[in-house]
């Protein structure tokens, strides 16, 4: 089985899209009423019906054969076919705050234009990009757009292996400052790889090969019909590395400068008394409650979230340390307003970045997102009362401070939605169904995505059926259909620009095209998800 894509340049004169569903369908036999049971495994089908393409111009040539050899490369119902919409035009603000396509001259159209290689040589032909190895040294193709810092990145590639290429490992690799992403397989296809950018630069490779395989000698090529970059955002599983989310008067977690926590002294934001007082000391100093939990000791990107509500203190903040070399991360909230405060880090806890959603009555849910650059293996986490914004210390008095709920932490680059644990941490989950939670969205946006655009999720095209907006932590619910086919994990990547689903040809139908001999050749083809 091989992935092919439709290619860009072919003219549609029409695109029917249908749903297939999988129901059971029985009727009483006394009154006649329709029961049904709906058995899994709905699915987009398409009927693409090209144009005549051809003509004299070498283009006009160039147009009619890629047709033709597309057809015959589906070897009927062997290989997938990768499609979108192209008459779909975006109804929602999505394109216009996020943008689009990344890659300059993503489809080949002006030939080599925008696209550089080391240790190789490129050439397009139709359409498709050749890379052609020179030298001993892996060679590459990319691009290096310039990317905002927190937020999310997908990139796909279609890789096709060719001369003394086969077997080797082809495909998308991205690297943003010191993050790398391997999408690389010795398996050719169409591939998906993203990730939260950590700096403003990337060097984002439609191909990169690791051609140290014995026999593999310079002339070695492969092909790449299809390569996008653009900014995506992601499933949401959750997921919480603290314990006791909901009970910070509990031994997993520590106190300093507090006299006592006053437990369930109050309705959180679901309106469960589950909330804690902190009562704060007289002593001079910070003023909190803090839990330490293990993590891996490479690079990575962490948040942390609690909802604060005043008492006899009107600020909160939340911190992030890292526990080798003490810095921190941590972002203010005025808890009379609800506005953020200072947001900062140290050494090695970079890009900082602070989100405040208002939970209602007063309550506020604080986020904060940073990168640990450096090796520790313990990360801290600290909710806290404060008299001020940035006042990280101060002389208390024997009161209750602020209130707290829900506290959660766990790897991430950008806010997540909060989970409740007990006595264990909770793994982020896969999400299944037609309605997901999302995040990496752009802020506070109402009508990003509406009712009749598509979305691409693990391979399935899926059409959204309501709004989608986001919360000023870039949080969201994002409801479509067909549901999905199989569970989808964290951090699944949402794709907007150019949506495809991957096809096969349709029960009984044939890959099929007639010719006006020497001028126009035209098709029409019926497809169902594969």
């Amino acid at each position: 089985m091989a992935d092919l894509v439709l290619p860009p340049a072919l003219r549609h004169a029409r695109n029917a899209f249908r749903y297939i569903d999988n129901t059971g369908v029985s009727r009483g036999v006394y009154n006649g009423i329709a029961q049904t049971t709906g058995y899994g495994g709905d699915r987009v089908g398409a009927t693409i019906e090209l144009t005549p393409h051809g003509g004299r111009s070498s283009v006009a040539r160039v147009e009619r054969a890629q047709l033709q050899s597309l057809l015959m490369a589906l070897r009927g119902k062997q290989n997938r076919l990768l499609i979108t919409d192209q008459s779909y035009t975006p109804r929602g603000s999505w394109p216009s705050i996020a943008g689009a396509e990344l890659y300059a001259n993503a489809d080949f159209s002006n030939g080599t234009t925008g696209w550089n290689t080391t240790q190789g040589v490129i050439s397009v032909s139709d359409g498709v990009i050749r890379l052609s190895k020179t030298g001993q040294n892996d060679p590459d193709l990319s691009q290096s757009p310039t990317l905002v810092i927190g937020v999310p990145y997908v990139l796909r590639s279609i890789d096709l292996p060719g001369s003394n290429s086969i077997g080797t490992t082809i495909g998308p690799f991205l690297t943003i400052g010191s993050l790398t992403v391997d999408g690389r397989t010795t398996t050719p296809g169409y591939k998906v790889i993203s990730a939260v950018a950590p700096a403003t630069t990337s060097t984002a490779f439609a191909q990169v090969w690791n051609l140290s395989l014995a026999g593999v000698i310079a002339g070695a090529h492969a092909y790449t019909p299809f390569a996008s970059f653009s900014r995506c955002f992601l499933s949401d599983g959750g997921g919480n590395s603290l314990l006791r989310s909901d009970e910070i008067d509990n031994a997993a977690w520590s106190s300093t400068g507090l006299g006592s926590v006053t437990a369930n002294a109050l309705a959180g934001p679901d309106n469960v008394a589950t909330a804690e007082l902190l009562n704060q000391n007289t002593s001079s100093g910070g003023h909190y409650r803090s839990q330490n939990y293990t993590i891996p000791s490479a690079a990575a990107d962490f948040a942390a979230s609690a909802c604060f509500k005043a008492s006899n203190r009107t600020w909160a903040f939340i911190v992030l340390e890292e526990q080798t070399g003490g810095t921190a991360a941590y972002a203010f909230v005025n808890l009379s307003t609800g506005a953020i405060g200072t947001v900062a880090s140290g050494a090695n806890m970079t890009n900082a970045r602070g989100f405040v959603v208002s939970r209602g009555n007063g309550w506020y849910e604080l986020h904060v997102v940073a990168r640990k650059t450096n090796a520790a293996t313990t990360m801290q986490v600290r909710v806290c009362a404060s008299t001020g914004d940035n006042v990280l210390t101060y002389s208390g008095s024997a009161e209750g401070a602020v209130y707290v709920c829900r506290s959660s932490s766990f790897a991430s680059g950008v806010p997540l939605r909060q989970t409740l644990t007990t006595s264990a941490a909770a793994a982020a989950s896969s999400q299944t169904g037609g309605a997901i939670y999302v995040k990496g969205l752009p802020v506070s946006q109402t009508g990003l995505l509406v009712a009749g655009d598509w979305v691409e999720i693990d391979g399935q095209l899926k059409m959204v059926l309501v709004s989608l907006d986001s919360d000023a932590a870039g949080m969201g619910y994002l409801q479509f259909s067909p549901p999905l086919r199989r569970p989808v994990a964290d951090n699944t990547p949402i794709i907007v620009t150019r949506p495809m689903g991957r096809f096969l040809l349709a029960p009984d139908q044939l890959a099929q095209f007639s010719n006006e001999p020497g001028l126009f050749t035209q098709s029409s083809i019926e497809l169902e998800e594969a």
